[in-house]
Order: C-alpha cells, then structure tokens, then sequence
C-alpha cells in the first residue's frame, strides 16, 4: 500500500483530539506550497506520510513549520495499542503499529515563542504490510541519511529486484539505488523542505511499493574553522536541568563550534567529584535520540559493578550518543566520548533509528594480500552475538555487557591518557581543553619512550589499513608469510595498535580489563586476503594467530604500565597474574575453525557447525573507534 501527504491544521491546546481525515492509496504526494515573499508566515502543521496504513506499516508525521522557529518539540501517543516512539523529540515521528485500529497523538512545541499543541491521528487497517520503510526521518541540511526497507511480514524475508527513486523535493543524486539501504547526504535548503521515495521490490515472487517521506531542516553554512566541518546531528542534553545543559551541545557536537571551551565552561567531571554518581555522569550526557541516553544509564546503573566506567568517565567532559556518530572517538579537542549508537539499541525501532553509512575506512588496504581479522571469545565461541537488521529483534541489556563494555574500555583509555588523575588538581580552569590536554606529555607517548614498537613495516601497512587505503607496490607485495615475522615477535596487541602510539596504548588497557573482568579472551590472526568470498569465515586461512596475545612476555610490562596510568585503583599486577597463557591458532585452519581451541601448546582447532548463527562479517575487520586528529593549537587560540 502506498501513501500520500495529508495536511492537518494546527490547534493551539485543545483539550479534544483532532484527526485528520482521508487518505488513500496511489502514487501521487503533495507538498505544502512555500510561503511567498511577503505574504503572512505559515503556522506549524502536521503533515502525514500514510494516515490510513497497514499493520507493520511505517507512518510518518511531520511537523512542518519552514516560515517560523520551533523548538521543546516533545510527541506522545494519546490512544491505540501502545506504539514504541523512538523519535519523540524531533520534527518527525515514525510509527509502525502492528495492531489495527485508530490511533492518536499529540505533539507540544513553542512556535516563535508561544507554547502550541497539535494532535493528528492514523488508521490501522489488519491488512499486513508487505513492505515497510520505519526509517521515516528529520535531519539537517547536507548530514547523513539512511533509508532501509523491510518486509512487512514481520519476519526476515528475502528481498530481489530492490528499486529506489525520488518521488517528491529538489532532486538528489542517489546511487546504489537497487540495496535494501539507500544512503546519502541531505542537500542543502533554504528552509525546512519535504522529499519523499519509493521502493519497489518482489516479495515472495509478489511486486510491491512503498514510500516514505523525510524531512531536510535548513542548517546555517558551516565555516572554514569549524571543529566539526562536515554536517553532524541535532543533539541535545539527555538531562536539561543539568547544571551544564546550556553548554554541553555548544561545547562537543556543534557546527558552530571553532575553538575548545574552557575547563571552567565545562570541567572534567573529575573536577566536579571524584566519586561520581549515575546521575552526575547522566548530567553530562548529549544524545540525538532520548532512547540513547535512557539505555546508557541502564547500562550504568545495571551492567558496571565495579564502577570501572563511572570512575574512568571521571577524565572526560561529556558523552556524546548520536546516530550519525560512525565509527566511535574520542577527542581531547572537547574532552568528550563520541559512541555509536548501534552500541545501545535493545528494540527494532530505536536500530531504526541509526544511520547505517559505514565506517569511512570501510574498503581500505582491500589490495593487501594479507588480513588480520579479531574476535572477541569467551568459552571456545564468539562473545557477543551478531544481530541480522532484517531479522528485527529485541536484545536484552545484559547483551550490552560485552561490545559496550570493550568501547568504554578503550575510549575512556584514551581520555585517561591526556588527562591522567596525577593531572586532575592542577588543572587550570581558565585553560581551554585542548590547550590543558596538550601542555604535558600524554601517557602514551610515555609507553613509546619506555617501549616502543619496533616494526615500521608493520606501521606504515597500519597506515594503509586505517587511514590512507594507498598501499605502494611493495606494500602490496607483502604475503601472510611476510606479516607473520614482523607481527609475531613485536610487541603490539593487535595490528591496529601500529597505527598510533594512542591506539597501541588504549588497545592494551582494553584487552587487560575484558579478561580480568569478564573471562573474555581477544583472538588475532594473519590469514590472506580472498576476494570474491562467498562464506568470508571459511575462506580466511590462518597464517598465524593467537587466543590471550596479551600475556606473551613481550607485552605483559607494557599492559600493566599502561593500566597503572589509566586506572590508579586497578590492581593491574593481580590480573596480569591471572592472564591465561595464549593458545596458538592451527595454520592452514580457517579462521572459522580457528573458534574452538584447546589449550595447549600446539593447539587444536575444531569447527563450529554451518548454522552457528555468527555474523558472516567474521573478521570485523573494521574497529569501531579511531583516534581523530587534533585541530592546530595555532589556529584554534581564540
């Protein structure tokens, strides 16, 4: 069933509920006309992408409101079948319901200043959509957008013959336009500007269309000296009665932002209290999207025992959660954490929410005649399980535990890193954060000095791999074999600790704190390159690798030096004791039969069966943080 824009007039604090009327389906969309020049402003409006749907079928409701400012947009459901809303303070609200009937909502807004509500409402046919686009949106002029379509049938359907196409807004230059995911960049516009798509695609041998309706909100142009010179998302703090709520957003995630804050601005939380609370942390915390924020606290309140993440948090500014953040960072310019999302989804509704454009190192040093895949494993099987995003299912916040956990590790190394606790009160407040973070030697300039890797073959390939993607012929020379020998005997954790002294030093702090507090154990290899895989897990074939590399005697110093900067009261000493001795991977074995190992010295490989329901992604080639570069202290003094 296709959908066509329904406006609804706007009304100011009705008590009743006002629902728009009609609506049926066929191609055609209609766009609110833009004011003309000199003729009175437009009201706020609902406009409807889909106000008579079907089950499983995504609607979108826009508040639409190019000639006036908004602002404090927050959307509620006032009846139906409870319906997950993901997107409850933006322009857009995307619904997918999945039982039939008549539903309502409201949204509340200021409108140039004056409080306004306007309610709308959908009807829900039983009829099962066989095709669904729940990726419905606002975003910001020229920021990433993702579009995915999924079957309606509410399981994981195979999709053939995918065709997309712009039916609706000033034209955009799309390509991939035959994957279920279309991605790109908004465009530019003058002022809040509607497009619309439609996918067709077979479904079980039946063709099907469906549209779907974002909506472009007009940015200011972003200059010469900005932090952030490509588009990033809205965002906004996850508690606004925070004691930094008015500096937060300005200060770590803004276009506008050209120069550090000041440590008085906006402190290290260290500098506010050495025993943090979850609340002072939440205090803190910038999302694009309030389910991030609810389920990070959670996690904080549910998943971190210890307290390792509330303490180590105590070396940062702020948290930022957004659905444009790919892949995470952390940066001293701000003093800030940078996650993705994809780290906190528990629902198929809040995933929807995420944008999908890969990590830009995507495809790099794919000429290398060689691959160094890793995994994360606990008792002979993969840590954390690998979620299809056509199978749309909930995960559990104990699923969290792992791939969250191993991020905070290693981004909060990072911040502990420029601003160690031997730092922490002597601070000057009047000095701006990237100005504090540089006036004395980061620690893991301190590592190199102490031990420095030694491989600068093994660097400058790290360079291809997670940077520049340009491999010389030499470089491209370079066999399984090759790697191997100046891999084996340095003293990196994983290849992707050559590609800075930062890396190198948060990867061995990481990895000492996943097997010291959650038995799990990081497996790297060197295998070839295959082109063309058709199952990537068995056509890898290990070279070498290693189950627990930490404990090898060439690193063990190194990880305790590392963890006694980062984390003070970590008994670093203890858990080295206790590390496992490394197991060595069977060459000649895939990496896919490389998972279950014996542990003794010669190793034993066993393979899992076909359907062990990992990612075929074996090798996650691509981390999901990197080190961004610092902006010229000379340029940014102002």
């Amino acid at each position: 069933m296709n959908k066509k824009l329904i406006n609804c007039a706007f009304i100011i604090a009705l008590p009743t509920l006002y629902s728009c009327g009609g609506g049926s389906s066929g191609d055609s969309t209609t766009q609110p006309s833009p004011n003309n020049s000199g003729s009175a402003a437009k009201n706020a409006e609902i406009v409807i992408d889909g106000n008579n749907v079907s089950t499983n079928q995504a609607a979108e409701l826009i508040l639409h409101a190019p000639d006036t400012n908004i602002s404090n947009i927050t959307w509620s459901q006032a009846s139906g079948q409870a319906i997950d809303l993901v997107t409850t303070n933006h322009k857009v609200l995307s619904v997918v319901p999945t039982e039939s009937g008549n539903y309502q909502f409201q949204v509340s807004f200021n409108e140039n200043g004056q409080a306004k509500t306007l309610n709308a409402a959908i009807d829900v046919s039983a009829d099962n959509a066989t095709l669904s686009i729940p990726t419905g949106q606002a975003v910001l002029a020229q920021n990433k957008v993702s579009l995915r379509v999924f079957s309606g049938q509410n399981e994981a359907v195979t999709l053939s013959n995918v065709n997309w196409r712009q039916t609706q807004g000033p034209s955009i230059s799309l390509s991939s336009t035959s994957d279920n995911v279309l991605i790109f960049n908004a465009p530019a516009v003058s002022q809040d500007t509607l497009f619309s798509f439609e996918v067709s695609a077979n479904v079980n041998n039946r063709q099907s269309s469906e549209t779907v309706t974002i909506l472009v909100e007009q940015a200011e142009s972003i200059s010469n000296a900005a932090y952030f010179d490509d588009r990033v998302a809205r965002v906004f703090p996850y508690n606004p009665n925070s004691p930094y709520a008015n500096q937060l957003a300005n200060c770590v995630y803004s276009n506008a932002l050209n120069s550090s804050c000041t440590l008085e601005r906006l402190p290290l939380l260290a500098q506010q209290t050495l025993t943090p609370s979850v609340d002072d942390v939440m205090n803190r915390v910038v999302v694009s999207h309030q389910w991030m924020g609810d389920n990070f606290k959670a996690f904080l309140e549910q998943l971190d025992p210890h307290d390792d993440f509330k303490q180590l948090l105590r070396a940062t500014t702020a948290v930022v959660i957004a659905y444009d953040v790919r892949p995470s960072f952390y940066w001293a310019a701000t003093g800030a954490i940078y996650l993705d999302a994809e780290n906190f989804w528990l629902t198929p509704r809040q995933r929807d929410t995420i944008n999908e454009a890969p990590d830009f190192r995507s495809g790099l040093g794919d000429d290398l005649q060689f691959a160094i895949p890793w995994r994360y494993v606990k008792d002979n099987d993969y840590a954390f399980e690998f979620y299809a995003k056509d199978e749309r299912v909930e995960r559990p916040l104990s699923a969290l535990t792992y791939p969250l956990g191993y991020l905070l590790y290693h981004e909060l190394a990072h911040a502990n890193d420029f601003f160690p606790q031997t730092n922490w009160s002597s601070l000057n407040s009047q000095a701006r954060v990237l100005d504090a973070a540089l006036d004395n030697a980061a620690r893991s300039e301190l590592l190199t000095a102490f031990s420095p890797l030694e491989s600068q073959v093994m660097k400058d390939l790290a360079q291809v791999r997670y940077n520049t993607g340009n491999a010389t012929d030499i470089q491209k020379a370079y066999l399984p074999q090759d790697v191997r020998t100046l891999f084996e005997p340095d003293k990196a954790v994983h290849f992707y600790g050559f590609s800075t002294e930062r890396e190198d030093f948060a990867m061995l702090f990481e990895e000492l704190m996943m097997q010291h507090r959650y038995g799990v154990q990081r497996d790297v290899a060197v295998t070839n390159n295959p082109n063309n895989v058709n199952d990537n897990r068995n056509d890898y074939i290990v070279e070498w690798g290693q189950r627990g590399r930490l404990s090898q005697p060439q690193i063990v110093d190194r990880a305790a030096y590392t963890t006694n900067f980062v984390y003070p009261e970590f008994d670093a000493q203890a858990a080295i004791a206790e590390l496992p001795a490394a197991i060595p991977f069977v060459a000649g074995a895939s990496w896919r039969d490389n998972l279950s190992l014996s542990p003794n010295t010669n190793g034993r490989a066993r393979a899992k069966s076909a359907n062990d329901g990992t990612s075929a992604n074996t090798s996650n080639r691509q981390y999901h943080y990197y080190s961004k570069p610092l902006p010229k202290r000379s340029n940014t003094n102002q």
